[in-house]
């Protein structure tokens, strides 16, 4: 798991998935190196980017928190029910995934604050075919 110049990293325990058309959220549990959620997660500055594998210089789509598409949020802690955690989310509406081709991709959550430029997390990311229903 990429380790960050903060101390912070967000453990990624599977692929993300989504399909054309899909409008919905990405969910990211970032902690230091003891697990603890950092306290100022929403002061970071975040960015999100899709490309077609992690060297590509070419984003596919990219989401940031200064333009509201990145924001830290409180979310349900799976790992003790019952209690919300600071997650950090990355909104991806319907009318940027329609622009989207099905594949296999690359993402990455980025940390930008200048001397802690790093990335959170990464990792294979799957689109798939439109649902017809």
């Amino acid at each position: 798991m990429p380790e960050s110049a903060g101390g912070a990293y967000s453990p990624v325990t599977s692929q993300h998935r989504v399909r054309i058309g899909e409008s919905r959220p990405l969910w990211y549990r970032v902690t230091d190196r003891e697990g603890a959620i950092p306290s100022d997660l929403d002061d970071w500055t975040y960015e999100w980017a899709l490309r077609e594998t992690a060297e590509d210089p070419d984003l596919i789509e990219g989401r940031t928190s200064a333009a509201g598409h990145i924001t830290v949020v409180p979310h349900d802690d799976w790992r003790n029910p019952g209690t919300d955690v600071d997650m950090v989310r990355v909104w991806l509406p319907r009318a940027v995934t329609l622009q989207w081709d099905a594949g296999r991709y690359h993402y990455a959550l980025w940390r930008m604050d200048a001397g802690f430029e790093s990335v959170l997390a990464e990792g294979p990311f799957e689109v798939g075919e439109a649902s017809v229903v």
